[in-house]
């Protein structure tokens, strides 16, 4: 769950009810079988019924919801059935793909936050958070730059700041 919230005079962004899959594991809250959550946020792990689930499933769940805030599309899309076969397999489009004006880093932030295999992904939200920071960094270069720059015919780059100005994480 996202939610937008006032803080003094600053509109931020709390992400809520992290932690289910860990709830899961030390208590029966559900039937068996049973799936908690909506499925394009479950990491692989909670696809395949792993019992192991760590902060690395919630950081997964986050690289979904920044994925789709970077692009405006969800990583992992078709029915239940598509999604949770795409989670298992590892199958996303590179976000460039659909917004061909970033950088080529920020492929390689969701590749590793959204790796299949955990031990590839981030150890902390710090590190993810101050990775993501650096990606959107060189985002706000490369788009002064091009804004520098005539556009050529009909190919106007379209500005990307918003990538720094919605989605840079806060740590709290």
């Amino acid at each position: 769950n996202v939610f937008i919230a006032q803080v003094d005079h600053d509109k931020v962004v709390k992400i809520l009810d992290f932690g289910i899959a860990k709830v899961l594991d030390h208590r029966t809250v559900t039937v068996d079988g049973e799936i908690v959550g909506s499925a394009r946020y479950m990491s692989p792990e909670q696809v395949v019924g792993a019992k192991d689930i760590d902060l690395r499933s919630d950081l997964w769940s986050l690289g979904v919801i920044l994925y789709r805030a970077v692009t405006g599309s969800d990583a992992f899309g078709g029915d239940i059935v598509e999604t949770m076969q795409s989670i298992r397999c590892g199958r996303f489009s590179p976000a460039t793909i659909t917004r061909p004006d970033l950088v080529p880093e920020v492929d390689a932030f969701f590749d590793r936050a959204l790796a299949f295999d955990r031990k590839r992904r981030f150890l902390s939200a710090v590190e993810m958070a101050d990775a993501f920071a650096e990606v959107a960094e060189r985002q706000v270069a490369a788009t002064s730059q091009a804004e520098a720059e005539p556009p050529v015919g009909t190919d106007e780059r379209v500005a990307t700041a918003t990538l720094v100005q919605t989605v840079t994480p806060t740590v709290i």
